[in-house]
């Protein structure tokens, strides 16, 4: 596929605005939803007991603080899956403005994206797992789902690099 390296950047830009969680709780009184991007998350309460409130938080200022104890290491996993996003964004980043250059050597950015997204899923899967098994909301994992295909897709994708030289290429 030629257009793998493009597909690569947009795995990434994909992954840092979809939410890999969603949960929505409904109560007698009050209803949440809580929505989980990679890099935050947000409560919105409605009902007569929340008096309609939005509560944001980021990973490394929440870690510990929700739900303590046991579930601080659904933060740490969540920190985790920042950092490879970060690291992703940088490698999308390269890819954009970069090109063909980056394609060059032994090296593939493809692949490497591909398992950028795949250890983002596999991170965020055992987040969710924690959320499930802790929570009374089950969380609803759209987009782990996507960073699974993202990563399968991109680490089997069959793409072709130019590898003629440049005296090969004259004639």
């Amino acid at each position: 596929m030629d257009r793998a390296p493009e597909l690569a950047a947009f795995a990434a830009f994909v992954a840092a605005l979809i939410p890999w969680s969603v949960s929505v709780s409904d109560g007698a009184f009050a209803q949440s939803i809580v929505v989980r991007f990679v890099f935050g998350a947000v409560e919105l309460s409605f009902g007569a007991r929340s008096l309609d409130m939005t509560r944001t938080a980021v990973p490394v200022t929440d870690v510990g603080s929700q739900y303590g104890g046991d579930l601080a290491r659904l933060e740490t996993l969540w920190l985790v899956a920042a950092a490879l996003l970060v690291i992703a964004l940088v490698l999308a980043l390269a890819l954009v403005v970069a090109g063909d250059r980056l394609l060059v050597g032994a090296f593939d950015p493809v692949r490497a994206m591909g398992a950028l997204c795949l250890g983002m899923a596999l991170v965020l899967s055992g987040a969710i797992w924690l959320l499930w098994q802790r929570t009374s909301p089950v969380p609803i994992p759209i987009g782990v789902i996507a960073l699974f295909l993202f990563g399968v897709g991109l680490l089997t994708v069959d793409h072709t690099r130019d590898t003629r030289t440049s005296t090969g290429a004259s004639g």
